[in-house]
């Protein structure tokens, strides 16, 4: 599935010695931005914030999704506000 293909390209990046795994943020637009809110709770330990652009479904199925992820994944939340301040 994409969810499976962007969990693999995350666990490569992170085995890169020219990448810092700690800077590392999901991006994903329109049907990518929707998958990368799906990874969000299975990735909430290795990246640092998600970046989402017009992500599909993006009316009442994305905003659900985005209230499940957001409440099930205080974890994330906690390291999307220290990504902003740092």
């Amino acid at each position: 599935t994409e969810k499976e293909d962007l969990l693999a390209v995350l666990t490569w990046m992170k085995q890169q010695p020219e990448i810092d795994p700690g800077r590392l943020f999901l991006f994903g637009g329109s049907q990518g931005g929707l998958v990368t809110e799906l990874a969000a709770p299975e990735v909430q330990q290795d990246v640092k914030g998600l970046l989402l652009l017009f992500p599909a479904l993006c009316a009442l199925g994305s905003w659900l999704v985005f209230r499940f992820v957001w409440n099930i994944t205080p974890e994330l939340r906690q390291k999307m506000a220290a990504a902003r301040k740092s």
